[in-house]
């Protein structure tokens, strides 16, 4: 073979001429037979080219469809959460509004001796539910008379008892708080008169110790032959004083012990009643007129025609 530079021969195989160094390229002659041979292996790496190029697009298909899927899995399960928070919150919202929640959470704060917080508890849950709840408002007006507060005590307790919506239980419930103030405060005229002034019966029987009634006579005033005898009672645990004629009464006058005997002439017997807490009722009159009896005047006249 010889150098396409230099035109010496060179050995076959040489790729470089030993004498210009020229290089020596080789083009390899190939027979039909090798060609195809080739052209089929193109052909099929081709293919296969293909086919990867289909199973890679395959597989990006699948993946962006399982990724869209965990998409939606992880928005519908954060829709699931934030449900499920708005029903917790809801359920928790409810439930420390309750009337047993607060009035755990009162009793604990009235528990570490903490009135005014028990009573704050109280009212705030009362102006939530913008609604009168008696017990809790009963439960407040205890907690501000044990914190001193006896004027809100007794507000408190006056509109649970004008309130439609309570019941006879808790209205003497609410007597029963404001009588304690009274009587812390001693102020027993004015629980006398709140007792007489709620014309319940029931009621003033069962505080009879705080009242005091005017005193009743046996005998309604009036004329009468020969002697009379008049007894004066009082409801309740009072002790009677009484005068003989006429004027008002006081601790100082005469204690009624027993039954009156009343001779002839006129009498105005004037009795009051007082109770241990020293309240008075108001002074109580009866007038008698006590005329001879018949034989005792049927005697005078026979005295008199004899002298």
């Amino acid at each position: 073979m010889k150098c396409p530079k230099c035109g010496r021969e060179i050995p076959d195989g040489s790729l470089f001429c030993k004498y210009c160094f020229a290089e020596i390229r080789i083009v390899p002659v190939y027979e039909s037979k090798v060609e195809e041979k080739i052209q089929d292996v193109m052909q099929s790496i081709t293919e296969e080219v293909k086919d990867q190029s289909k199973e890679e697009q395959e597989t990006r298909r699948r993946d962006e469809t399982r990724k869209k899927r965990i998409r939606i899995g992880f928005i519908l399960s954060l829709s699931g959460v934030a449900a499920a928070a708005a029903l917790y919150f809801g359920i928790t919202s409810y439930l420390q509004s309750s009337p047993s929640y607060v009035t755990a959470r009162a009793e604990a704060a009235a528990s570490q001796g903490d009135y005014d917080g028990a009573a704050k508890i109280l009212q705030e849950a009362l102006q939530s539910a913008d609604t009168g709840n008696p017990d809790l408002m009963l439960l407040r007006a205890s907690y501000l008379e044990q914190g001193g507060h006896y004027e809100e005590a007794i507000s408190l307790c006056k509109l649970i008892i004008a309130s439609s919506s309570s019941s006879e239980e808790q209205i003497q419930q609410a007597y029963g708080t404001i009588i304690r103030v009274y009587q812390d405060t001693q102020e027993y005229a004015k629980i006398n008169d709140m007792l007489a002034q709620s014309g319940d019966r029931d009621l003033q029987e069962m505080y009879s110790e705080y009242m005091v009634s005017l005193p009743e006579a046996s005998t309604p005033s009036g004329s009468y032959d020969g002697d009379l005898t008049v007894e004066l009672t009082v409801t309740g645990d009072s002790s009677i004083f009484f005068t003989t004629d006429g004027t008002t009464p006081t601790t100082k006058d005469a204690l009624y012990t027993e039954p009156l005997t009343l001779g002839p002439g006129t009498w105005a017997i004037t009795a009051i009643a007082v109770n241990h807490y020293g309240l008075s009722s108001d002074p109580v009159a009866f007038h008698y007129t006590v005329r001879a009896a018949a034989e005792d005047a049927a005697d005078a006249e026979t005295e008199r025609a004899g002298t």
